[in-house]
């Protein structure tokens, strides 16, 4: 969060209460600006998509519109609201394994760029499109595990999931051919792009350019007897404030040994090896894509959250916090990421962090170094809980949290926190409803 007039956090939590999130405006500004600065290194023009998934706050997608972003979306409410926020149809491309009858003709009605998953798809594009060809693009996979670890069977599991990927089609699979040949020889559709999208939180610039090395291969192939026009290679860049330990299995404690400490993916370094890559293939005329979500918006956001409780025990002391894994599904034991406790330092001790839900699976931490003398009502920070929190939360057991946008020393609420109203308003009133006695 910025700092110099910026609110404190206990400023914020005695206003808003807790939990919430805090949307740092200014680091979202500055996390995009730096994203696309690097892209500009790239030999090929660039489009860059934010990836709506990710964090589909409103404010969040206007805001990066009127930047000059394009949208990934992956289902018709993600469509619309791309195109509430300012998003040109031109500049949305659509995504996902499955869309529906009514998501395909909108798209296609809008122009929107379709990235065929499913041969459900080309059925679909083929009914709704006009007199006109409909230019749709193709995702692929290349089978590779993007996520190296020293684990020996960390990765042969990883890379037998890679190699079955649920997402596209795997190059060198006659399938694959198959599905292209019925795209060549429709009357309403041509094949103009190749997508693949390999992960999320990716830290391992080496292996996410070998992985796209066939991607390349099968796009050059493509263009000789298809008008490709672009390439899009997706996200899942990491970021330095998530660590996901890359090991097979191990007790907590364990787990958190083997941990190394978190690494930022190496933007410059990787665009250079686009760039050879791209020459390498003769493909610097494309138009590149990509689509980056959690790179943007991961550090722009945090949990401010509250001990609502202290049990120290001969095993191990538990400090239970007012929000847990319902407003980050991610997080726990398999994504780490830091907490801080607000006010001076003090000495520190290893703590049991669990969330607030009657759920054994709550838990944030099996070893998280927070003050010796924590106590209940202190305040707790949650960093880089700016993907796949609003957009993933449950009210299960607990309400969604709201979220407070800041900037500077202005801060409003942009998502107001869930009520018992919001939760129980999908009830319908039946004739099955016991009758008053």
């Amino acid at each position: 969060m910025t700092v110099g007039t910026a609110p404190s956090w206990s400023e914020l939590a005695g206003r808003y209460g807790t939990p919430v999130h805090v949307l740092d405006l200014a680091k979202l500004a500055d996390n995009a600006s730096a994203f696309r600065r690097a892209w500009q290194r790239c030999v090929a023009p660039v489009d860059v998509y934010y990836s709506v998934k990710t964090n589909y706050l409103p404010l969040v997608c206007a805001r990066l519109a009127a930047d000059g972003w394009g949208a990934d979306v992956v289902a018709g409410h993600e469509l619309e609201l791309a195109l509430a926020s300012g998003f040109e149809p031109s500049r949305i491309v659509f995504n996902g394994p499955m869309k529906t009858v009514d998501e395909i003709r909108r798209a296609v009605d809008l122009g929107i760029r379709v990235n065929v998953d499913s041969p459900a798809d080309i059925t679909l594009l083929e009914k709704f499109a006009s007199s006109e060809r409909v230019g749709v693009g193709l995702r692929v996979h290349p089978g590779h595990n993007v996520y190296r670890s020293d684990d020996a069977a960390y990765a042969q599991a990883a890379e037998w999931r890679a190699a079955r990927s649920k997402f596209g089609w795997a190059l060198g699979d006659p399938a694959t051919d198959a599905l292209t040949a019925r795209v060549a020889a429709s009357d309403s559709l041509e094949l103009r792009g190749v997508h693949c999208h390999l992960g999320s939180q990716i830290t391992d610039e080496a292996a996410f350019l070998d992985a796209l090395r066939p991607v390349m291969a099968f796009t050059a192939r493509m263009r000789r007897d298809h008008p490709i026009d672009s390439l899009n290679i997706g996200g899942g860049f990491g970021v330095p404030g998530i660590d996901r330990p890359r090991v097979s299995s191990a007790a907590p404690a364990e787990a958190s040994a083997l941990r190394r400490p978190g690494r930022s993916f190496d933007m410059e370094h990787f665009v250079a090896g686009v760039n050879d890559l791209l020459d390498e293939h003769s493909l610097t005329d494309l138009r590149l894509a990509c689509e980056p979500g959690r790179y943007v918006v991961s550090d722009a956001m945090v949990l401010l959250s509250t001990v609502v409780g202290v049990k120290r025990q001969a095993l191990g002391a538990w400090a239970v916090l007012d929000g847990g894994l319902n407003l980050l599904p991610t997080a726990g034991v398999g994504e780490v990421r830091a907490m801080t406790v607000v006010g001076e330092a003090r000495p520190a001790a290893p703590y049991f962090v669990g969330g607030p839900l009657c759920y054994e699976g709550d838990v944030l931490s099996y070893r998280a170094l927070l003050p010796e003398d924590l106590s209940e009502g202190e305040l707790v920070v949650l960093h880089d809980t700016g993907a796949y929190s609003v957009s993933r939360a449950t009210n299960f057991i607990r309400p969604r949290a709201g979220v407070v946008a800041v900037h500077g020393d202005r801060h409003e609420l942009c998502w107001r926190p869930e009520s018992y109203d919001d939760i129980f308003s999908f009830h319908c009133t039946t004739s099955f409803e016991p009758t008053a006695r």
